[in-house]
């Protein structure tokens, strides 16, 4: 200490950036929703609980369960304008 309380302590070195490469993910949602168990004897409450927590959460999911996994048929509407 060079016993004067005007010295000032130089700055810490800014953080490092680390650039990541950008990646084809799927983005993943965790959830925190408590899964309704399926009980002896209680099927039809839970299949109704499991239904509406699948339609809220995952709808593509849901509408695969109800329309089965199969060929999906696109239609591509255009406009021809008069030239």
């Amino acid at each position: 200490m060079s016993g004067t309380h005007d010295e000032i302590p130089p700055p810490p070195p800014p953080p490092q950036e680390t650039q990541q490469k950008p990646t084809q993910q799927t983005p993943q949602t965790v959830s925190t929703i408590k899964l309704p168990i399926l009980k002896k004897g209680e099927y039809d409450i839970w299949a109704m609980k499991i239904e509406h927590y699948l339609a809220h959460t995952d709808y593509p999911i849901w509408e695969v369960i109800q329309n089965g996994n199969g060929p999906v048929s696109v239609t591509l509407d255009t406009i021809l304008l008069p030239s």
